[in-house]
């Protein structure tokens, strides 16, 4: 059996003999490769002794029938989708047992690289700082013209202003005022307060849609959670006053 059948027929057993022994034979293709590639990981070997077991249960329920997994054609992929298992596995170890100082994605500086910080420290600090950069990509190039995409033309506009201005206000590149003066024409309270509801919507359909998206099974785990720290990053940082 090749690493790629054992790959797409692993699963639980079900109690028939004819799939559940292709079932064990797949797991054990993929205990042979998943224990050759832990050991290219940088990560203690505390880590790595129940990495493999662990990462495996996950495989077993549906872990190879999400979006990700369906996409691997080839045994090059799959090795790869499972190596990232494996080091998705040990990283949710360190952070269970390791507490990291909040820092700021945007900036390296930010990442924890203090004489106590350990390997595995950095590098859950730096996936972070990666998976949340390309979440925010994400946001961008695709759920923003996909939720736009559902509206009428002017709605669709109006919420494709709405999320850069909310880009805009979280980076601090604009100010409250300047934003509504931009949506509205005008800079009178009534004018504040439908731009704030028009930002409030436009948060709505974002978390609505990337919540649609890890229903489906298409995002990870920590995928959504970091496209839901896109969305919630997005609040405007000016009062009406």
């Amino acid at each position: 059996m090749t690493l790629l059948e054992a790959f797409r027929v692993f699963g639980a057993l079900i109690g028939d003999p004819a799939v559940d022994g292709q079932r064990q034979s797949s797991a054990s293709v993929l205990l042979q490769e998943m224990n050759v590639l832990v050991r290219s990981l940088n990560f203690q070997h505390e880590l790595k002794d129940d990495a493999v077991h662990n990462a495996l249960c996950r495989l077993m329920t549906s872990g190879n029938r999400s979006t990700s997994a369906l996409e691997c054609d080839s045994e090059v992929r799959v090795r790869g989708f499972l190596r990232e298992c494996l080091r998705n596995v040990m990283l949710d170890e360190v952070r269970k047992t390791k507490r990291l100082r909040p820092f700021d994605p945007e900036t390296v500086e930010s990442i924890p690289t203090t004489e106590q910080s350990s390997p595995e420290e950095e590098a859950v600090a730096r996936q972070e700082v990666d998976l949340r950069r390309s979440a925010e990509k994400e946001l961008r190039e695709v759920l923003v013209p996909l939720v736009a995409s559902r509206l009428r033309v002017s709605a669709g506009r109006d919420f494709i202003q709405a999320f850069e201005h909310l880009c805009d206000l979280a980076d601090g590149k604009k100010d409250f005022n300047t934003v509504v003066l931009e949506a509205t024409g005008h800079q009178d309270s009534d004018a504040q307060a439908a731009v704030h509801q028009r930002h409030s919507r436009a948060r709505r359909r974002l978390l609505q849609c990337v919540d649609q998206q890890g229903g489906s099974g298409s995002l990870t785990a920590d995928r959504l959670r970091a496209m839901r720290w896109s969305v919630s990053r997005l609040h405007r940082r000016a009062s009406y006053g």
